[in-house]
Parts: structure tokens; sequence; C-alpha cells
């Protein structure tokens, strides 16, 4: 009973209508393939970055990419195997809208 009781309760706090507010600088690859660095703001609609330094003003957003039916990938080991800045790396990929869990 109180494994459900904790279930109940992170499943209330992270996954209701209203998302906690995460934000942060985070690295991503731009068109050129070049690592650039800016300020994302993670939303219900989706992942969006800042135009203008860390304003959260939605003219100064730009979506990066929506949630939707999209399969995320975590690597562990991104400085080597992607030349990433970090160690750590998150990829967006489009899902074929009928993966399962």
């Amino acid at each position: 009973k109180q494994w459900y009781q904790r279930r109940v309760r992170v499943t209330e706090e992270y996954f209701s209508e209203k998302a906690p507010p995460v934000e942060g600088y985070l690295h991503f690859k731009d068109q050129k393939h070049n690592w650039s660095r800016k300020y994302f703001i993670l939303r219900s609609s989706g992942l969006y970055y800042s135009t203008k330094g860390k304003s959260r003003n939605p003219q100064d957003l730009a979506c990066f990419t929506t949630l939707q039916d999209m399969t995320i990938f975590f690597c562990v080991n991104a400085k080597v195997d992607l030349k990433a800045p970090s160690e750590h790396a998150i990829s967006f990929k489009p899902g074929s809208g009928n993966a399962s869990m």
C-alpha cells in the first residue's frame, strides 16, 4: 500500500495537467551540425528555446520540438560517441504512432 501511495504522489506531481517548470541551458546540434548552447524551457506543449537570452516571454520562445508521438533516447557516453560537450545527451525521434511500452 505504501508503494502505491508514493506512485500516486509522484504521478500527481510530475504528470498532472500542469507540468512542473523545467528550464536551463542545453547544448544542441544546429543545422550545420555544430553544438550550440541555448536556454530551453520545457512546457506541457513542448520543448522551447529562448531567442533572447533567458527570456520566458512567449514572443521570445521558439519551438524546438513538440513531445507528441516522440521517442526520446538517452546517451551516457555522448562525449565520445557524439562529440558532445558533456557525457550525457538526449535525442528526439518522431515515433511511428503505434509504439507500446
